[in-house]
C-alpha cells in the first residue's frame, strides 16, 4: 500500500514538472502550484481534485494548465501580475497595457524612444531642438509657430524677412518626413509670400496661412477668420474626433461615437475614452444598464452585495441589475464590481440585460449564451470567450445590441 502511495506521488510530482517545463516565458501562462486542494475561481468550472493555481489566474481543465485571468499577465512563469502595472515598470507611467493585443503601448500623446514612453513633443525636441513640437499626427514632428525648417542645420530657425516685407525661401515649416499645412488656395506657384505676419512660404513656393486664418486671394494675404467660421471650424473638429485619443485607427471607433451620440458612455473627464483599457463588471453592467433601460432611480443606491456600499458611482446600476435578474453574484454574496471582465461574462450580461432567450444548460456556461448571441447576429466572430474585455470591443458588442432593438 505504501509502495502504491509512494509511485503514485512520484507520476503526481513529475506531471506538475512537466507542465512547468512545458510553459513558453511569453505566453500569459503560468504553472500550477503543487497543491490538490481547488480553488475555486470565477472561471473554474471543473469539480473535483485539481491542482490550484497561483492567485489571479485560473485552472484551464482541457489543457491542464493555470493560466493568467483576465488584465493579468506572466514574465517567470510562475505567478501572475496586473498587465497594467507591468506595462508601466517595462516602459514608464504613460504606458498601458492593451487587451486587444496583448501588449504594451505608449499613452495617448506618447511615443516609444529607447525603450521608454515620453512625450513625442519631448522626442522632437531631442531630435530637432527646443523649437520643434509634435504635429500630432502619429509621431511627426513640426516647427513651432514663427519657426521654419534649415535643412543645413537640421535645426528649426526663426523666420527671416527682408525689405518690402520679402520672406526669405526655406526648404520647409516642418521636420523632414512630415506633412505641411493645408496651402492657401493659390493656385500660381509664388516666389514670395506677400504676408509674412500670418502666413509662410512652403517648399513648393505656395503661401500656407497660420491656424486661425484663411487665405484670401483679392488681398494675397492670410485674413483672420470670423467668429461664426471658428464656430464652425471647432464644430468640424469635434465632430471628426469626439473624445482626444479616438481617431479612425482606434478599432470600433464607429461603435463607440455611436454610443457617445446615444448619451450612453461619455468617456472621462480629460475628454479621453481610453479604448483599449479592460473593462471592469461594475462598468460594464452600468452601460448595459444605461443603453437598456436609461438611469436607474436612486431608489437603488443602496447595498444589495456585500461588497456593493451605497453611495457609490456604480451602485445604482448594479442593484437595478440584481433587481431585474441580469446577475446574481457569487455565492458568497459579493459581486466584485471591479474585478476584470471577460468577453463570455459580458456576452451574458447584455443577453439577459436584453431578454433574449438562451439555453442555459450548454456546456461550457457561456456556450449557450454564444450560440443565441451567434444566430442572433450579435456575436463578434472574432472574440474569444475568455479575452479580456476591452473598452472598444465592449462598445462594439453593446452597439450592436441597441440596433437590434431600434
Amino acid at each position: 500500500m505504501k509502495k502504491n502511495f509512494f509511485k503514485l506521488s512520484v507520476i503526481f510530482v513529475l506531471f506538475l514538472l512537466v507542465q512547468i517545463s512545458s510553459i513558453p516565458a511569453t505566453d500569459a501562462q503560468v504553472a500550477p502550484v503543487p497543491d490538490t486542494s481547488v480553488k475555486a475561481g470565477s472561471y473554474n468550472t471543473e469539480v473535483g481534485s485539481i491542482p490550484s493555481c497561483p492567485t489571479n489566474s485560473f485552472y484551464d481543465a482541457p489543457n491542464k494548465i493555470c493560466r493568467c485571468g483576465v488584465g493579468y499577465v506572466t514574465k517567470d512563469g510562475a505567478s501572475c501580475i496586473n498587465g497594467e502595472l507591468a506595462c508601466k515598470a517595462d516602459l514608464g507611467s504613460s504606458s498601458l497595457y492593451n487587451a486587444d493585443s496583448k501588449k504594451c503601448e505608449c499613452g495617448n500623446g506618447y511615443g516609444l524612444d529607447h525603450g521608454q514612453c515620453k512625450s513625442l513633443n519631448a522626442i522632437c525636441q531631442a531630435q530637432f531642438g527646443d523649437n520643434a513640437l509634435s504635429s500630432g499626427v502619429g509621431s511627426q514632428c513640426q516647427c513651432q509657430s514663427g519657426y521654419n525648417w534649415n535643412t543645413a542645420k537640421t535645426s528649426c530657425e526663426v523666420i527671416k524677412t527682408e525689405t518690402g516685407n520679402q520672406l526669405n525661401v526655406i526648404p520647409t515649416p516642418t521636420v523632414p518626413g512630415t506633412s505641411s499645412s493645408t496651402p492657401a488656395a493659390n493656385t500660381q506657384k509664388q516666389i514670395v509670400c506677400l504676408d509674412t505676419t500670418n502666413g509662410y512660404l512652403g517648399t513648393d513656393n505656395q503661401c500656407y496661412c497660420k491656424e486661425g486664418f484663411r487665405w484670401n486671394d483679392a488681398s494675397k494675404k492670410c485674413m483672420a477668420l470670423s467668429k461664426q467660421e471658428i464656430e464652425q471650424q471647432t464644430q468640424v473638429e469635434q465632430k471628426k474626433n469626439i473624445f482626444a485619443d479616438i481617431d479612425q485607427s482606434v478599432v470600433y471607433k464607429d461603435a463607440i461615437e455611436f454610443l457617445y451620440g446615444k448619451k450612453i458612455v461619455n468617456g472621462f473627464d480629460d475628454g479621453t475614452f481610453r479604448p483599449y483599457e479592460i473593462l471592469k463588471r461594475a462598468e460594464l453592467i452600468k452601460i448595459a444598464v444605461t443603453a437598456k433601460y436609461g438611469q436607474p432611480s436612486n431608489d437603488f443606491d443602496t447595498s444589495c452585495f456585500r461588497d456593493v456600499p451605497k453611495n457609490q458611482w456604480f451602485t445604482k446600476y448594479v442593484c437595478f441589475a440584481k433587481k431585474n435578474e441580469i446577475i446574481k453574484g457569487y455565492k458568497n454574496a459579493n459581486m466584485k464590481p471591479m474585478q476584470y471582465i471577460t468577453y463570455a461574462e459580458s456576452l451574458k450580461i447584455l443577453m439577459e440585460t436584453f431578454k433574449y432567450s438562451v439555453d442555459k444548460k450548454k456546456t461550457p456556461w457561456y456556450q449557450g449564451y454564444l450560440e443565441s448571441a451567434e444566430a442572433l447576429g450579435l456575436n463578434i466572430p472574432a472574440a474569444l470567450p475568455d479575452e479580456a474585455m476591452s473598452r472598444s470591443t465592449a462598445a462594439e458588442l453593446i452597439s450592436r445590441f441597441v440596433k437590434a432593438q431600434q
